[in-house]
């Protein structure tokens, strides 16, 4: 299917920050000297190459880079030209093995993507945001959704993999929003998907807006049961969704004002997506299950970390992570999503099964985690 991140080992991602360049204007949340962490920046092709050389050497394999932070395809095409040529001499040589760059999609235009498929960029990375146009007025993006779904197109139609990065809780966004722009995001098939709740950083327009009383940012309560309904679209499409907040560092932290920031967020919002998941298959307390109703101890009361009591969950070990969550997080969901207490026994996965849940002999869900792709049946 077009679109479709092939089956193949992860490289190692060596990632460089152009922080603005390129972009005709600020956006209220944008802060590109924060997400670069310690990447580094504005790199000569000189520093680019080296620095390639040398991971490729330290990780005995060839590498992924990714120029991150600019509107790329808006620099001026001698700019651009700069900073490929090296990589592309690298690609050559056998050093990369892969490259992506990420832009506007208002800049994506067929003669750029002809010039991407020369210098054999393998990934482009859209910061699409929302496909609402209040919320892309709000947040002064310059582009209309019809704009930026008319830019995921042509980027699957030539061919390139495409990485879609949608942003819940940008002023005006409501659920409804988010979650439909997660289901645009997802009806195009793109290679992957990244979701960066809005978060408030010094110095923003955003942070102007946050003193005067005109934003309010999400809880982390909020954000997690939001992005856990933004992924059931996107993982029922098989879109894998390779980051859920921004990278976490000391940066970061310095320049955080508010919003729902949290060293192990994405890992919350997986949890609470899975245990929604499940729940849609397991029912309620009270509610059947599979082909017929519980046995009757299987509602007993127990504590909601699964410790003592109800009904076994037995769960593969790949899943008992993302099973248990955060600080049990995620058994702690499953018990208020289905209003029942469980009780965890991890197993070791038999060979050539996929990671799955089960209770008794009903398969309750099987995960694919590459990607994290979701199937139910039941027996």
């Amino acid at each position: 299917m077009a679109g479709r991140l092939p089956r193949r080992a992860a490289s190692k991602v060596v990632p460089f920050f152009l922080p603005n360049r390129g972009c005709p204007s600020r956006c209220v949340y944008c802060d590109q000297s924060v997400a670069a962490g310690t990447a580094p920046q504005d790199p000569c092709p000189a520093e680019i190459e080296a620095c390639l050389r040398d991971a490729a050497t330290r990780f005995r394999a060839p590498v992924e880079t990714a120029f991150f932070g600019a509107t790329f395809t808006a620099m001026p095409r001698s700019e651009q030209e700069r900073l490929l040529a090296p990589i592309l001499r690298l690609k050559r040589e056998g050093i990369v093995d892969r490259l992506r760059i990420s832009t506007h999609p208002a800049h994506i235009e067929e003669d750029v993507l002809a010039f991407l498929r020369e210098h054999e960029v393998d990934v482009l990375e859209l910061g699409i945001q929302s496909f609402s146009d209040r919320v892309l007025a709000a947040a002064g993006r310059g582009v209309t959704a019809d704009q930026s779904e008319a830019a995921c197109r042509r980027v699957l139609e030539a061919g390139l993999e495409l990485v879609v990065q949608l942003m819940p809780f940008l002023p005006d966004s409501t659920q409804q929003d988010d979650v439909e722009s997660a289901r645009r995001t997802a009806a195009l098939r793109p290679s992957a998907a990244r979701i960066f709740p809005t978060l408030v950083l010094e110095g923003t327009l955003l942070a102007g807006l946050l003193a005067d009383g005109r934003y309010r940012p999400a809880t982390l309560e909020k954000t997690v049961a939001r992005v856990a309904r933004m992924l059931e679209p996107l993982h029922e499409a098989g879109v894998p969704v390779l980051r859920i907040g921004l990278q976490p560092s000391e940066r970061l932290e310095e320049s955080l004002q508010a919003g729902p920031y949290h060293p192990a967020l994405g890992e919350l919002c997986r949890a609470a997506w899975l245990a929604r998941a499940m729940a849609k298959v397991i029912g309620r307390r009270g509610e059947p299950f599979g082909q017929g109703e519980h046995d009757g101890d299987h509602d007993v009361d127990a504590n909601a970390d699964g410790r003592t009591g109800g009904p076994v969950l037995s769960v593969s070990r790949e899943l008992a992570s993302l099973v248990l969550g955060h600080r049990r997080f995620g058994l702690k969901r499953l018990h208020e999503e289905t209003r029942r207490s469980w009780k965890v026994q991890v197993e070791e996965k038999t060979a050539g099964a996929a990671p799955g849940v089960s209770i008794g002999d009903n398969l309750v869900v099987t995960v694919y985690t590459a990607g994290v792709r979701l199937e139910r049946e039941r027996k």
